[in-house]
């Protein structure tokens, strides 16, 4: 992000309403700004504004929304940023009389809906507010105290953790002139995302009439709203709920809408309504966004809820990277990882769409991987990463969830090793994937300041045991079955080594994180590795999780190995592990030639297993094995990097600026077919694999400047070198 304290010229000023409406269930009544303006001239000169707001808001230029971008700006740390955009407006303005609207909801600034994580007590709430430029040619127009303001028009109320209330026979009077405020304590910020926009528009896929209302079925699980267009009565009220799960055909909320702590507002959860005026009327949500597959329609006849559209709504980084294979399992499961990763991507990256649409640092740190081969985020990444960054303490302390205010959620439960590692494995997969340094440098600070806070949270044995481990796995097993100690102790590990190569690579020497790794090394051992190839309590991920980190010796590692494949046999293939394991198992198990039984697993359609969320008709990844909770999590989703990596073969890392893929030829009999491909910063990387009776076929497309080696079945490598254009190569097995 850029800093300019100067973007919006020394005159404009934040202004608000001088006259504040009361909250309503959980929300507060939009804020509407206006200001008219004459162009003289018959063309129109080129025109620009440059806008910001505390809460979300959408302008509109003679009755026309001129930006296309949605749920604008992202949110941050208010405290210590404030994201700003600049628009061109040329094509909006006429000749004669304009008259430009700004209106703002509460969006994450001011939430007022009581819930678990305190936002509605955040240090940074205040009003409603906005500062802009418009420039017109070489006239200037500011925010300022000549602007006309109501709260009386039709939203009347916007609450993004429930929804928004409109009523259409209402107008905005514009009877108060705005009032100066003080600016807010946030630095202002060039927002250099990708915008939040309408990526995919979805018609009814069912449409089930009811005694009280109309239900529908979209297909697909997403993070959005609904829209329609339809002719009513004046006082006809429209209600629309939705969500992700059905009891009894009827949506229920009842798991995600428990984290609303005032009782009376849980009915509100995910509720949009509507009052209708004589005539038509045009609806789409402002200021708000759901997670649902399901809308159940009150008020409205059948004829018109058929006519309705669902618009998925996601920070809109273009998807990059392809994998389809000839196992229908393995395609969904693609599908349901991108569906996930895209639904709970709106600003920043969340767990899930409804619930919380909080910024869960573990979710991304076990995800960053596989959304770096399928989608071009880095910029996203970043952002992200400057969010966690302004939650930081001074002590070096971060918080689970980002963004967070010092006085809500987030430091003081769930944070930790196993989440917190995403402060490290960010500016890490940029570097090594992107060959992005400028992110490291940029945070390197943060980065020893954790460090530090780390020392101090270190157990008299050298280890760490703190914040939580290897999160939902499947409820038969015991919640800690995997020693807390150990997961927490192996990130920090990670941490250690990422450390390690920054300075390496940066300055040339290891700045004593060698001495460190090796202490910490010995520590997890010399606790968790027994002489007969057990590690801990033979737990999945414990097993998988020494192997993945590379801790055993020579002689302890097929026994290892040996005691994990016993443990996966006797579960019957099932996952018996969680989000942590499920980095590591795939991995280990490929790396030491069993791709076949990873197949297996994330194949298998046994409870507890990915096969067995989709013959329960899942369209994205759930939160956990059973069903109870959310249904549309993306901390799973590194299965995604996986397929790229080993069940198509390609990687690449960069090196001292220079790319190294590796293809590696897996000669996999139950894959007859791989496609795969994704965007590398010197250009598409691509495999296609097919098998037939009496050969294996590879056609491979390799990135230009860069170095390939390609691992054969038997183990012999073959290195090519690509210069200032692509390389073709077929190779038959």
């Amino acid at each position: 992000m850029t800093i300019n304290d100067n973007a919006f010229g020394d005159n404009a000023v934040w202004i608000t309403c001088p006259e504040q409406k009361n909250p309503l269930l959980g929300g507060s009544p939009a804020t509407y700004f206006r200001k008219s303006f004459f162009i003289k001239s018959d063309s129109i000169p080129s025109s620009t504004i440059t806008i910001a707001a505390l809460g979300l808001y959408a302008m509109f230029i003679n009755s026309k929304k001129a930006n296309t971008d949605v749920l604008t700006a992202p949110f941050t740390n208010y405290n210590k940023t404030i994201l700003y955009h600049t628009y061109d407006i040329t094509k909006f303005l006429r000749r004669g009389k304009n008259i430009f609207e700004i209106v703002v909801g509460d969006g994450w600034c001011n939430q007022n809906a009581p819930e678990t994580w305190g936002f509605f007590q955040a240090s940074w709430k205040t009003t409603n507010q906005m500062i802009c430029s418009i420039h017109i040619g070489n006239e200037t127009i500011v925010s300022d105290e000549s602007w006309n303001v109501c709260q009386d028009g039709p939203i009347y109320r916007s609450a993004l953790r429930l929804g928004e209330f409109r009523d259409y026979n209402l107008v905005p009077t514009y009877s108060l002139l705005a009032k100066k405020c003080m600016p807010p304590r946030g630095t202002l910020h060039a927002d250099t995302m990708h915008e939040i926009r309408e990526c995919k528009k979805i018609k009814p896929k069912s449409v089930i009439d009811t005694d009280d209302g109309v239900l529908i079925d979209f297909g697909y699980n997403i993070a959005g709203y609904v829209g329609f267009c339809v002719s009513g009565h004046a006082g006809q009220i429209v209600t629309i709920t939705y969500g992700d799960k059905l009891t009894n055909n009827r949506i229920d909320n009842d798991s995600n809408s428990q984290y609303i702590s005032d009782e009376a507002l849980q009915k509100y959860f995910q509720v949009d309504k509507i009052t209708l005026k004589e005539g038509k009327n045009k609806f789409k949500p402002l200021f708000v966004y759901h997670g649902f597959r399901y809308a159940f329609i009150e008020n409205l006849s059948m004829q018109d809820a058929k006519k309705i559209t669902a618009f998925a709504v996601r920070t809109a980084f273009p998807v990059t990277g392809k994998f389809i294979s000839s196992s229908p399992i393995l395609n969904r499961l693609q599908k349901m990882c991108l569906a996930s990763t895209e639904a709970n991507f709106v600003g920043i990256p969340t767990d899930c769409p409804h619930r919380e649409k909080n910024g869960w640092t573990g979710d991304l740190h076990l995800s960053v991987e596989q959304m770096l081969y399928n989608y071009d985020c880095a910029a996203d990444l970043e952002k992200y990463l400057d969010d966690i960054c302004d939650c930081q303490l001074e002590n070096g302390c971060i918080p689970c969830i980002a963004p967070t205010a010092k006085n809500c959620f987030g430091y003081d439960w769930g944070n930790g090793p196993a989440w917190d590692l995403a402060l490290f494995e960010i500016p890490y997969r940029l570097a090594i994937q992107k060959n992005d340094w400028k992110t490291v440098k940029k945070h390197l600070r943060n980065l020893e300041k954790y460090y530090a806070y780390l020392q101090t949270m270190q157990n008299g044995d050298g280890l760490y045991e703190f914040g939580l481990g290897d999160w939902n796995a499947p409820k038969t097993l015991p919640q800690n079955i995997t020693p807390l100690s150990l997961v927490a102790s192996l990130c920090v590990l990670q941490m250690t080594r990422i450390m390690k190569y920054f300075y390496m690579e940066l300055f040339g020497s290891d700045n004593g994180y060698s001495k460190k790794e090796n202490a910490l090394a010995t520590a997890i051992r010399c606790k968790f590795i027994h002489p007969n190839g057990s590690v801990a309590n033979d737990s999945v991920c414990a097993l998988a999780g020494i192997l993945y980190f590379d801790l055993a010796k020579d002689d302890e590692k097929p026994l290892i190995f040996a005691k994990l494949l016993t443990v996966l046999r006797e579960a019957d293939y099932t996952m018996q592990f969680g989000i942590l394991g499920n980095k590591y198992v795939y991995r280990v198990l490929c790396e030491n030639g069993r791709s076949d039984i990873a197949l297996k697993i994330l194949t298998n359609k046994k409870y507890p297993s990915f096969g067995y969320w989709i013959k329960q008709n899942a369209v994205t990844l759930w939160e956990d094995f059973e069903g109870t909770n959310s249904r549309n999590h993306y901390m799973f989703s590194d299965i995604s990097a996986i397929f790229y990596q080993y069940f198509a073969g390609i990687s690449y890392t960069f090196k001292h600026g220079v790319q190294h893929n590796i293809v590696r030829l897996f000669n996999q009999p139950r894959l007859k077919h791989i496609y795969s491909k994704t965007l590398t910063p010197n250009g598409v990387f691509q495999i296609e694999k097919r098998n037939t009776n009496s050969k294996t076929e590879y056609a491979l497309t390799l990135p230009s400047d860069s170095i390939t080696d390609v691992i054969f079945p038997d183990g012999n490598t073959k290195k090519f070198i690509s210069n200032e254009i692509p390389t073709n190569i077929k190779i038959e097995i």
